[in-house]
């Protein structure tokens, strides 16, 4: 493989919905398409923690690593807003459907804990026609990756983020290395300040090892950088 900067476009039909600040990550969707071929679609049709409980570390991108911590370079999602639409709604268990779901010497479904767990949400819609990447990797995998992906962001079961094309071009290496959440040492070592977040460093986002305090480079930091 060889690597280089790219410059990876998806253009949307209607924008797309995101629940985190650094969301959809480009190192994300490819972990979940290089896995899905890696361990067959079965275990994508488990919850989500047990069925993936491992890192996805032989992506075609270029690994970072420094002490306990490994990150790709992926920069955070590049887009221009046009607008945001917050949507709240509510997650219920209906009643009328409880007795199919009741097990032997269980009296009711538990609506406080577990898959039918009631819950108020809230979608963050944002409204766009494109969301970019720098990235550092090998061009005809990561094309081939993506070619399957059709939607990116939450909410793909109501419509959201559906790609229409993905488009490529020449990409900038320090944007990929730089313009993302990295581990506080890391960015204080290179003279980096900004936004200090909780984020995950390597997908997939949801193992607790993924996750670390993090700083958030201000675009200014990393144009001193380049």
């Amino acid at each position: 493989m060889t690597y280089a900067p790219i410059l990876v476009t998806a253009v949307l039909r209607n924008g797309f919905v995101t629940r985190a600040p650094l969301s959809p990550a480009l190192d994300g969707i490819l972990a979940y398409r290089h896995l899905y071929e890696k361990l067959g679609p079965e275990i994508f049709a488990e919850n989500k923690a047990a069925g993936v409980a491992t890192g996805a570390d032989d992506l075609p991108v270029e690994i970072v690593r420094d002490g306990d911590h490994r990150w790709y370079s992926v920069s955070a999602p590049i887009f221009h807003a046009a607008g945001e639409q917050v949507t709240f709604y509510h997650r219920r268990f209906d009643d009328h459907i409880g007795q199919d779901r009741v097990v032997e010497k269980q009296k009711r479904v538990l609506t406080t804990g577990g898959p039918y767990k009631a819950a108020r949400k809230m979608d963050r819609k944002k409204i766009t026609n494109a969301i970019s990447w720098h990235v550092i990797g090998d061009r005809p995998e990561i094309e081939r990756l993506l070619s399957h992906i059709t939607q990116v962001g939450s909410a793909r079961g109501r419509g959201y983020g559906e790609v229409v094309e993905w488009r490529y071009g020449e990409g900038d290496e320090v944007s990929a290395r730089l313009n993302r959440a990295l581990p506080i040492d890391y960015a204080r070592r290179h003279g980096l300040p900004g936004r200090t977040i909780e984020a995950a460093l390597h997908p997939p986002a949801w193992l607790p090892e993924s996750r670390t305090m993090c700083i958030v480079p201000d675009v200014q930091a990393v144009e001193q950088a380049a």
